[in-house]
């Protein structure tokens, strides 16, 4: 039995077994000479900290370790103090297998342009993906195209999500940059073989208008729509309470107002995926009222938001906040649907791409002015008044939609096209 060790002040006998996993999981100590070097650091680092060594095992790619030291050195103290100096040692000793695990200098500037290209990428993707919906579906089958589309996508993005937290554990980031790569290549590929129907050029070559004169156009027709113009205020408006969604601000909520973990927090985020999946596929079931109803949908689902926003701000457990953040799901996704739906079956397909390229501007622009604003007045005001000020926002928006009448009463039954003197 080990001796109990006598302090000024104390008596103990701490014992921690401690495992460390070596990264990307390579099994780099399978070798003898390496283990034994280890162990050496090991018995070093002991004389320097007076840490007791009871017993050092590996099995190449992690490592047991069953350790003493006294209690004023906390659990997280000991293991930087045995990995730094013991991960110094071995690759000064062994340059190859540094090479092996990366230098650990990420190209945080590299990281930031990848990011902006992809942002970028996807502001010309997502209007050229909707403004083609009308061209490849039939009219009456708008809602149900848009309810399939969304429900795709949010199935995909919570498998991207659980495999690709899996990936960084266990793959390098380059392999896994090259996986994303061949997976944008593919899709790509698979646009390339989208038929588009082709439509009769209501002008001639010769009297196509120039990009500022479109633009101009755009923003003409835009401002004009009894329609539009009210769907892109309301797109703009709600992201701008969609910035109290990052993943930083909900981790500060779990954490502070539900004195939760990160666990908590991403059960939250999958409930959402699942609520919004099921508002995707509930669509379906609804299809044929969202089109006769598609405004009246809007208003009650933006209030809807709202309601589970405020709850959510209000939840004392962990659970009622998971409750929340699945139903704020469904609403969020049977209004998108009736949104898009609802432009694609009003706009002119010759301004339906300016359509949505403006929105996207906008929204873009209010989601990143929100996201910086929330974030610093997180600083000021308890995390709960946050929550409670994007739901007051999100009420905002149901009443602008429940007082503009165009937009309260409009329907899909027929194509809007009274702007003769915009041509």
């Amino acid at each position: 039995m080990t001796e109990l060790k006598h302090a000024c002040h104390c008596v103990y006998q701490i014992r921690y077994h401690m495992v460390f996993c070596i990264k990307y999981r390579k099994k780099i100590l399978s070798k003898k000479d390496r283990v034994e070097f280890f162990k050496e650091i090991c018995f070093e680092i002991g004389e320097r900290y007076w840490f007791e060594f009871d017993a050092i095992g590996t099995d190449g790619d992690h490592v047991h370790i069953f350790v003493g030291a006294a209690p004023r050195y906390a659990p997280s103290r000991i293991m930087q103090i045995i990995k730094s100096i013991t991960a110094k040692n071995i690759f000064k000793k062994y340059p190859d297998i540094k090479k092996q695990l990366g230098d650990g200098k990420v190209p945080v500037a590299s990281i930031y342009l990848i990011l902006a290209g992809l942002s970028a990428a996807d502001v010309f993707h997502r209007p050229a993906r909707l403004s083609l919906i009308p061209s490849l579906v039939a009219h009456e089958q708008l809602v149900k195209a848009n309810s399939l589309i969304m429900a795709s996508n949010q199935v995909i993005m919570a498998i991207s999500y659980t495999v690709g937290g899996w990936l960084i554990l266990a793959v390098p980031l380059r392999q896994i940059a090259l996986y994303v790569i061949i997976l944008f290549a593919m899709a790509a590929l698979a646009a390339m073989f989208i038929v588009v129907p082709k439509r009769q050029e209501a002008k001639d070559a010769s009297e196509k208008e120039s990009f500022w004169k479109s633009l101009a156009s755009g923003w003409n027709y835009l401002r004009q729509h009894p329609i539009a113009r009210p769907l892109t205020i309301m797109e703009t408006v709600e992201h701008l309470p969609h910035g109290i969604w990052t993943g930083a601000l909900m981790l500060a909520f779990t954490t502070k107002a539900l004195h939760g973990d990160a666990s908590d927090w991403g059960y939250q985020v999958t409930s959402f995926f699942m609520g919004m999946i099921l508002g995707s596929i509930g669509v379906l079931v609804i299809s044929n009222w969202l089109t006769r109803y598609p405004g009246r949908i809007i208003v009650v689902n933006a209030f809807a938001a709202g309601l589970f926003t405020l709850a959510y701000a209000g939840s004392q457990t962990v659970l009622m906040a998971v409750a929340c953040s699945f139903m704020f799901g469904p609403p969020v996704a049977i209004r998108d649907v009736a949104q898009d739906s609802l432009l694609q079956g009003t706009v002119e397909r010759d301004q339906l791409g300016r359509v949505y390229a403006t929105q996207e501007m906008l929204r873009n622009m209010a989601f990143m002015f929100a996201c910086i604003f929330f974030a610093w007045l997180s600083d000021f005001v308890p995390i709960r008044l946050i929550y409670v000020i994007g739901g007051i926002m999100y009420l905002f928006t149901g009443a602008y939609a429940l007082g503009n009448k165009a937009l309260r009463e409009s329907k899909m039954g027929t194509f809007i096209q009274p702007f003769e003197k915009m041509h």
